[in-house]
């Protein structure tokens, strides 16, 4: 078995939302780690970037699905990142 399963990333959700529809808003419980969405070439489209740490209190919008399903696309600082969902605040501020 390969160590890369492509199967695993959905490539249709790699890119940068226009408009950005909020789902939900979180403040981090927690310090966690996020993979920053770089702006490509394309208006909307994007790759993975470099890993980020998003620390607790920071305040991130839940804006889309994640490349897989334990996953979700946030907005933190005007960027955007995926991180693991098991990671975000239960607790939404609105």
């Amino acid at each position: 078995m390969s160590a890369y399963e492509p199967s695993l990333l959905n490539r249709d959700e790699i890119f940068i939302p226009h408009p950005v529809l909020v789902e939900r808003t979180f403040r981090l419980g927690r310090t966690i780690s996020a993979v920053r969405l770089e702006r490509g070439a394309e208006c909307s489209r994007a790759r993975l970037g470099e890993i980020r740490t998003l620390h607790a209190g920071e305040t991130v919008e839940v804006c889309g699905a994640g490349y897989n399903d334990k996953t979700a696309k946030i907005r933190c600082n005007g960027e955007f990142f995926f991180v693991f969902k098991g990671d975000l605040s239960p607790d939404p501020l609105h």
